[in-house]
């Protein structure tokens, strides 16, 4: 009896490790993302088994299962669960009495702890079930680990019956109000110390059952989804622990094969040595033959935080690639509408090449911004572009010209979403024509782009950065026609015309981001813009050539409405998709200029335009540049 007892050192060491380990890794700031649409939830309210239960079953035999110490006070750990440490990271209330999870429990009833048990506990508690709240569910391995022991178990039916008597729980839960579920998947069964025994081919097979379930699960959330309009994440507990397994050192592990006990949460509990100092434990993956130590539930509820940004974040982050795609491109377009209207309109003749040839360069400095909407994120981006470009004026009236372009920018996206950085080649060809204060131009566009180091914040601590690459192309067609007169001193141009422009952005695969790393689905935004305005300007003498100053308000009326999927492909097998669409179909739009032009040829040019709508979405963009036509 003597010798199976564990030293009291030892124990105090297992513990402290555990609580610094927890204070360590919780403390550290993972960079922000967006988990959540709308509003944070309220409370976080659990489900599952002993990797969830905070004490319930401790509590429920009289403090012996599992045996405290060296369990955590009555945790299957030595540390609290994830369920624990989840609302800290995850900026929502912690709520200890909610925590419905019984070690040992299945996902049906044989069992006065399973799964449908805990549902009448909940429901029976007198609490209600608020909308607002965020309901998880971790169950399913000790239905394996039961079934298996059969020499009779069907695998398939062992499968759909966990996945049913989940989809059970979330339609039960929701049938009273609940709206957002995180939903555990298993890790492998056979690299758990367990399982160690029963040899390769054994632990194989149990990796393939595990695997058939986790894609079942994943059927199961996204019929849900569909049958019943919830929100269901998936926290891919699988990926993860493969990782683990696989590069250790890359989590903060150099032992995932030795746990620090011989138990599987009931007595005895017997010390392995490998967890003899603190250092040791913090460094093990497997606390017992089954569950794993404290600094994997940290790892495990840094994962569920992550998970959310990935499946509600993510999508909207890759939504603003279109946007900052378009805006670059259209930065080229507007200059080039700039330069056509009527002030700016000059005989471009008797040039460097003779005839009615004629080339200039420009280059200089823009900037936009978005503000965010409920499916994408906001944006702001500055940098420069830079043009040649040739025109040939066939007579006062007629001109048609090409302009090679290059922009590059940088996008900061959100408030510390992530960023991007984009190359823009412009190749641009255009027509124009006036008389008699009539005038029109039509001009037609390429751009093909390079959006670089992709930066996404992905909410997990040890991977908080995952990153990626890919090229977008975008076509923009564009017409302006009008009459400009003057009244009084002032120029007066009112205008009408339409846009279409169309974005491409390539699928990617990011790096970096270990378990949290997702996959962008190829994404098609297409716009088709109708504007009618006026423009109100004048023209004076100084510094030593001519300076034009304009105002302008239009209406515009978007088509198209940008309406396009943006999918996310998650580690778990499942995705997730927003509808992103432009904030109003009818926007206003305004914006004011300055222009000066030497004598010899030389200009500098500023511009601000902005855009708002009656939902209080507005973006802003401007540019400063300098040229020479000669």
């Amino acid at each position: 009896m003597t010798k199976n007892r564990e030293d009291p050192m030892r124990k105090s060491l297992m513990l402290c490790a555990a609580m610094s380990a927890i204070v360590s890794l919780v403390g550290s700031e993972a960079k922000a993302q967006q988990a959540f649409v709308g509003p944070a939830p309220s409370t976080l309210i659990a489900f599952g088994d002993s990797l969830t239960d905070n004490g319930n079953i401790f509590e429920l035999t009289f403090g012996t299962i599992p045996p405290s110490p060296p369990y955590f006070q009555g945790r299957f750990s030595n540390g609290p669960t994830w369920a624990e440490l989840f609302p800290s990271i995850a900026g929502i209330a912690n709520s200890p009495n909610l925590n419905f999870a019984f070690g040992g429990a299945q996902s049906g009833s044989a069992n006065p702890i399973d799964l449908q048990f805990q549902l009448a506990n909940f429901f029976g508690s007198g609490g209600g079930v608020p909308s607002n709240a965020l309901y998880s569910i971790w169950i399913g391995a000790n239905d394996f680990n039961s079934a298996l022991v059969s020499p009779n178990v069907n695998p398939a039916a062992l499968i759909a019956g966990i996945t049913n008597n989940i989809a059970s729980a979330i339609t039960q839960l929701n049938n009273a109000g609940a709206e957002q579920f995180l939903l555990f998947n298993l890790p492998d069964l056979g690299i758990i110390p367990l399982s160690a025994p029963l040899g390769p081919a054994a632990q194989a097979s149990a990796g393939l059952l595990i695997d058939q379930y986790n894609t079942a699960l994943v059927a199961t959330a996204q019929a849900l989804r569909g049958q019943l309009g919830i929100d269901i994440v998936i926290v891919d507990v699988e990926t993860a622990f493969d990782q683990i397994i696989a590069n250790p050192s890359a989590f903060g592990f150099s032992n995932v094969t030795t746990p620090c006990i011989i138990s599987t949460g009931s007595p005895p509990a017997t010390p392995t040595g490998a967890c003899s100092t603190p250092a040791a434990t913090a460094a093990t993956l497997f606390f017992d033959l089954l569950h794993p130590t404290a600094p994997a539930h940290v790892l495990t509820a840094e994962l569920a935080f992550a998970s959310l940004v990935g499946a509600n974040g993510a999508p909207r982050f890759a939504a603003t690639h279109t946007q900052i795609a378009l805006r670059a491109a259209l930065e080229q377009t507007r200059q080039v509408e700039d330069d056509l209207l009527p002030a700016n309109f000059v005989r471009r003749e008797g040039g460097a090449f003779g005839g009615g040839l004629r080339t200039y360069v420009t280059g200089g400095y823009l900037q936009f911004e978005e503000d965010a909407t409920l499916s994408q994120n906001s944006f702001d981006a500055d940098g420069f572009n830079a043009a040649i470009g040739l025109e040939y004026a066939f007579s006062d009236h007629v001109l048609a010209g090409a302009k090679v372009g290059y922009t590059d920018a940088n996008a900061e996206i959100g408030d510390t979403n992530g960023s991007l950085d984009l190359q823009s080649f412009d190749f641009l060809a255009y027509v124009a024509g006036q008389a008699g204060g009539f005038f029109a131009n039509a001009i037609g566009q390429m751009s093909f782009q390079d959006l670089d180091d992709v930066e996404r914040a992905t909410g997990f601590r040890l991977f908080d950065t995952a990153t990626g690459e890919t090229e977008a192309d975008v076509t923009v067609l564009a017409f302006t026609a009008g009459y400009s007169g003057k009244i009084g001193g002032l120029r007066v141009t009112p205008f009408g015309g339409f846009r279409y422009v169309d974005a491409e952005i390539d699928a990617y695969r990011e790096e970096g981001g270990g378990p949290t790393s997702v996959e962008f689905a190829q994404q098609d935004a297409e716009s088709v813009v109708a504007r009618g305005g006026i423009e109100i300007g004048a023209r004076f003498a100084m510094f030593g050539g001519q300076i034009d100053w304009e105002a302008r308000g239009a209406f515009e009326r978007e088509f198209a409405n940008d309406n396009r999927d943006v999918t996310v492909n998650l580690s778990s097998g499942d995705f997730s998709t927003v509808f992103a669409d432009a904030p109003s179909d009818n926007r206003g739009v305004f914006g004011a200029g300055l222009t000066w032009t030497s004598r010899n040829g030389l200009f500098m040019a500023a511009d601000w335009t902005g855009q708002i709508d009656g939902s209080g979405f507005d973006d802003h963009s401007f540019y400063g540049r300098v040229g020479w036509r000669f």
